[in-house]
């Protein structure tokens, strides 16, 4: 990966910056990311004029969304105030900073988190996030695997920002503990869509048969997760994280 200048076809493309990424894929691939920040996938033989020809075109669209995301919540990148009602699998804990050391602990409705500073505090209040969500993929797959017929051989928990989840062809399931910011159902619906990828690798006829003998009601499900930012900061207000902002052109 490389960061590359835009040598731009029209004059209004002047001082554009975007990463430039070469993948064996079929099309050109423009992505406004979380950051503002722009992406370019592209094919191995796709040349210098056809990128820059496309970044042309699409200029207007990359600056709306670049505007759109200078104005969306701040993501999970900000420590909340101390009071603050965090997100938490459909119901509300409230925020306690209590500073010094020590773990994170919930009780009952508060959730108590030490740290001698925002950053310390930041980092304990996601990893408590994230070792929930482990613990509940870790809990709740056993069932839904005995009905796939396949077992994972692992949950990776991470801060994505493209994806809610993956599976590799090794049976390693990652999920994204940004999920526990939302509701029971997307968290269940990530899950079992990653233990499909078990049996089908892929996003055929085959594999959304599957999802649809285990969970009826996914295509319900797959678009309330679309519509899903999962942030401390109006966790429904604002544009999703699944999708990116992405702008495709065939070659």
């Amino acid at each position: 990966m490389r960061r590359v200048p835009c040598d731009p076809v029209a004059t209004e493309d002047r001082g554009l910056d975007y990463e430039l990424l070469r993948r064996h894929r079929r099309s050109l691939c423009i992505q406004v990311r979380e950051d503002g920040s722009v992406r370019v996938l592209a094919p191995q033989g796709a040349s210098e004029h056809e990128i820059q020809k496309l970044i042309a075109e699409r200029r207007p669209w990359i600056d709306r969304k670049r505007a759109e995301q200078c104005n969306r919540p701040p993501g999970v990148f900000l420590l909340p105030a101390n009071g603050a009602s965090l997100p938490f699998l459909g119901n509300c804990l409230v925020l306690e900073l209590t500073g010094g050391r020590g773990p994170v602990e919930r009780v009952g409705h508060r959730l108590c988190v030490p740290g001698s500073d925002t950053k310390i505090a930041l980092r304990l209040l996601k990893a408590w996030y994230r070792n929930q969500a482990r613990e509940k993929a870790l809990r709740e797959h056993a069932p839904w695997s005995a009905r796939i017929g396949r077992h994972p051989q692992g949950f990776v928990i991470r801060e994505q920002k493209t994806r809610w989840g993956s599976c590799t062809a090794h049976g390693i399931i990652s999920l994204n503990w940004r999920l526990m910011l939302g509701t029971p159902a997307l968290f269940e619906y990530v899950l079992v869509h990653e233990l499909c990828h078990l049996r089908h690798l892929h996003h055929g006829p085959r594999f959304w048969t599957e999802m649809a003998r285990l969970l009826p009601d996914y295509a319900d499900r797959r678009r309330a997760l679309r519509s899903f930012i999962g942030t401390w900061f109006g966790a429904t207000a604002s544009a999703p994280l699944t999708d990116l902002y992405v702008d495709h052109r065939p070659t």
